[in-house]
């Protein structure tokens, strides 16, 4: 009946199950599934929520049910989803939805490190598929996978089971497009098995996730799970702050390029689904007319004669060539900059290595340089290796981070470690300062959000990173005025030094994406609306550049200097700042 459906009908299905449990009951639950024997009751009111805000597929909440994920025997995974299922049963009713039993990848190892063989694996999915088809449930999605592994014989056995089953199979890929193993999404469409809907989850927030698949060539109805974005920590939950609307709109592009099954994945909540179900039903409340004020800056903000420091930020890339980011480098130099920063695999996604990035560009472009090192990837004994080894490539700063959350579609394969927090690493590196390398000691940088709802709090970071050790700051992108003015009026020790962040916008999609989707920044709308959709990329780079110069100019009384974030590797956003906004005071 599903398959009938979808020929003529777009399925609003529901949202994530994990991060919402987690938000209701104020649990940081690694294992949701388990809550279908002790919670239930809950479980079926989160997809009655869906269910009221308009979905018409739900999922069991089964993604990680298998013996090896919860450790726990068949008998008991059984009844996980038996108990799953009627959650979803009783939640539907006599209503003319579709339930889909829910299954995520089984990791091929044991916690021991010891590797499964194919074979228990395929036992394992066997088992739960008939666990479902008991439960009487034959539509089923895969989500959150890889690579296609298993899946063959597991679609196979499924047909055999039940020829009238409904199969949906998801992938989840990183913005650049490829799955955690390294495959693409024309080679997931190409050498895919025969399924009912083939579509992508997790991994991203919308953006990316429409943006990687425009213009493909599609063998199957397509189905888009997107985040809500991308995650923060906040004492210590994993935090997701984007607009349902925005979620919404941006999503509902994918019907453009044949998505016939649109829901969400972790962060979403019952709002993102009906934000979802209002604008595909023509519910559309009207955009506000935003009233774009002139910034006058030249007679508000006293100029300052002082020489700022000047840092600009590169990425380091995914694959091992790096002369792109070294030509970059070396146009910074030119104009001045002082020293380059390399981000450590930001938002949990592998990158090149930043102190080897950093040492590479110190010595190839004779450059002062200042990697970034988090917390999230190494133990404190790993940590201190890697900062001693920065000393002998003559590293001398070091920018101090806890880290991003790793992806949650990955936390079956990639371990966080934190082992320490930025401070207590801070005090480590001081230690260092005073031993083994007090005769050339290490700058600690620290970094200082100016965009948190609390800024007391923020304010008190600062102070525990300077009884660490931490002299200079840099903080997150500035954009609104509650930010400059509390940053105006922190009152410094002697010798601590603040960046302003600074990351001039591009277009009006990336001032929404920035706004809705990664953690830690705020725009003004008076400022997204300075941008328009039908403007040229030469256009949009000007208002960009505008607004950063107004910011700096704003600034630049009252801060040490700035840290520029180079967009997309435009250094030539970079270099026109700095020479319009910056120069005369070098």
């Amino acid at each position: 009946m599903i398959k009938d459906f979808i020929e003529k009908n777009i399925i609003i299905s529901d949202g994530a199950m994990g991060t919402y449990y987690s938000e209701l009951t104020k649990d940081s639950v690694n294992r949701v599934e388990e809550a279908n024997l002790f919670n239930r009751d809950l479980i079926t009111s989160i997809h009655k929520e869906y269910i009221e805000s308009g979905a018409s597929l739900i999922r069991t909440n089964t993604f990680a049910a298998n013996t090896i994920c919860l450790n726990i025997s068949r008998e008991k995974l059984k009844n996980i989803i038996e108990n799953a299922c009627l959650a979803s049963k009783d939640a539907k009713g006599d209503k003319n939805l579709f339930i889909a039993g829910n299954i995520g990848p089984i990791p091929e190892f044991e916690d021991d490190g010891s590797k499964l063989l194919y074979k228990d694996i395929l036992d394992e999915y066997k088992f739960i598929i008939d666990c479902f088809l008991n439960c009487g449930v034959n539509i089923f999605n895969f989500e959150t996978f890889a690579t296609d592994k298993y899946l063959k014989d597991v679609f196979e056995y499924i047909k055999l089971k039940d020829k009238d089953s409904f199969i949906m199979v998801q992938y989840s890929i990183s913005k650049s497009g490829l799955t955690r193993v390294g495959i693409s999404i024309d080679q997931l469409i190409q050498d895919s098995y025969p399924v009912d809907v083939l579509g992508f989850n997790c991994g991203t927030g919308p953006t990316h996730l429409i943006n990687n698949i425009r213009d493909k060539s599609l063998k199957y109805p397509l189905s888009l799970y997107p985040n809500a974005g991308y995650p923060e920590l906040v004492n210590n939950r994993t935090v997701f702050n984007s607009d349902p609307k925005y979620f919404a709109k941006v999503v509902l592009e994918g019907v453009d390029f044949g998505a016939k099954i649109i829901g969400g994945c972790c962060g979403t909540t019952p709002k993102y689904i009906k934000s979802i179900n209002d604008l595909l039903n023509g519910n559309r409340a009207e955009t506000p007319v935003v009233e774009v004020k002139k910034v006058e800056t030249k007679e508000s903000i006293p100029n300052s004669d002082k020489k700022h420091i000047i840092a600009v930020e590169l990425d380091p890339p995914f694959k091992p060539n790096l002369d792109k980011l070294l030509e970059s480098a070396r146009e910074l130099k030119d104009i001045g900059v002082d020293f380059i920063t390399v981000a450590d695999s930001p938002s949990g996604r592998m990158r090149l290595n930043s102190i080897s990035v950093a040492a590479r560009i110190k010595r190839d472009v004779n450059i002062d340089v200042m990697p970034h090192i988090c917390c999230r990837d190494r133990n404190l004994i790993a940590l201190k290796s890697d900062i001693l080894a920065a000393h002998s490539e003559d590293i001398r700063k070091i920018l101090v981070i806890t880290g991003d959350p790793v992806p949650l579609e990955e936390r079956d394969v990639v371990k966080k470690v934190f082992n320490c927090n930025s401070v207590s690493l801070m005090e480590s590196i001081s230690g260092f300062n005073k031993g083994v390398v007090s005769d050339s000691p290490f700058i600690i940088g620290g970094a200082l959000n100016l965009n948190s709802k609390n800024l007391d709090v923020q304010l008190k970071k600062l102070e525990d990173k300077v009884e660490a050790g931490a002299t200079l700051f840099l903080t997150q992108p500035i954009y609104d005025n509650r930010a400059i003015e509390f940053l105006s009026k922190i009152k410094k020790k002697p010798g601590v030094k603040i960046l302003a962040g600074i990351l001039p916008l591009v277009t009006y999609k990336n001032a929404q994406f920035l706004n809705n989707e990664f953690p830690g920044i705020t725009i003004p709308d008076e400022l997204i609306q300075r941008f328009n959709q039908d403007m040229s990329r030469e256009e949009a780079q000007k208002i960009g550049i505008n607004i950063s110069i107004e910011t700096v100019n704003r600034l630049k009384s009252f801060v040490d200097g700035f840290y520029f974030i180079t967009p997309f590797f435009r250094t030539s956003m970079i270099r026109e700042i700095i020479s319009k906004a910056l120069m005369n005071n070098r």
